[in-house]
């Protein structure tokens, strides 16, 4: 699509909305099989990754994702049938929209700056970094876990 990305987010009647970031969550927990998973897949916290699926199931006539706590399996979180359904129709409308709007982006294409290899080389040197903080932050979060879990027992007497 001659390097064009878009994003569509649906603004609900009932004010609440639905875009890439809830439906990449959504398939997250999907695959992951938990909100905490999915939140570390993503690179988000599991706060925010909670909020969201409220957000959610809030916004629709039922749960887009179902919790179970405890139990011999631990805990877990699953995408409802109607989850599923949002994934499926978002992702419909996004086919349909690419298709029908493809002249279109071509003519976007053919008007926007062509990016200097200087910028080029500047937004890569970004990413890089990005991607380095985001290691950074999922591995201190795994050793964190870790001490916090090897230190469970009594505190130590001063």
């Amino acid at each position: 699509m001659t390097g064009i990305r878009f994003s569509i987010r649906l603004d609900l009647p009932n004010g609440n909305r639905i875009g890439p970031g809830k439906i990449a969550l959504l398939k997250a927990i999907r695959v992951e099989g938990s909100i905490t998973a999915a939140a570390r897949y993503l690179g988000m916290s599991y706060r925010r990754a909670w909020l969201l699926v409220q957000e959610i199931n809030i916004a629709l006539q039922q749960p887009a994702v179902t919790t179970t706590q405890g139990g011999a399996n631990g805990s877990g979180a699953a995408v409802t049938p109607l989850g599923e359904k949002v994934i499926e129709l978002y992702h419909s409308i996004e086919g349909i929209t690419r298709a029908s709007a493809h002249q279109e982006f071509r003519a976007i294409a053919a008007l926007v700056r062509e990016a200097t290899t200087q910028q080029q080389r500047a937004f890569a040197r970004h990413l890089k970094r990005i991607e380095i903080a985001r290691q950074l932050n999922s591995e201190l979060k795994r050793k964190s876990t870790r001490m916090r879990k090897s230190t469970k027992g009594p505190e130590p007497g001063i």
